[in-house]
């Protein structure tokens, strides 16, 4: 009797599992659906256009640059040895 029991009991959880799987098989595919469509209506590439209004730097205490910023320039490296003469 209590196998019986038992196995009634696993056969029903195993129906409750088959059918909750099913239901949201049924309800991801519905959502599913117009993605797709959205994706193959989409075009290959898009083209982004952004620009930057200012920047903040971690160093200076984060402090505020105005834009333009201009890189610094750096000295040549001075080389001891030969030069050119004048």
């Amino acid at each position: 009797m209590l196998s019986l029991a038992l196995t009634l009991s696993f056969v029903c959880s195993g129906l409750f599992a088959a059918t909750v799987i099913a239901v949201s098989l049924s309800h991801a595919l519905k959502q599913v659906a117009p993605l797709r469509r959205a994706l193959a209506n989409c075009p290959q590439t898009q083209e982004y256009r952004y620009r930057v209004i200012e920047t903040v730097t971690a160093s200076d205490d984060g402090k505020v640059l105005a834009l333009p910023v201009r890189a610094r320039r750096t000295l040549p490296a001075v080389r001891d040895g030969l030069r050119a003469a004048a």
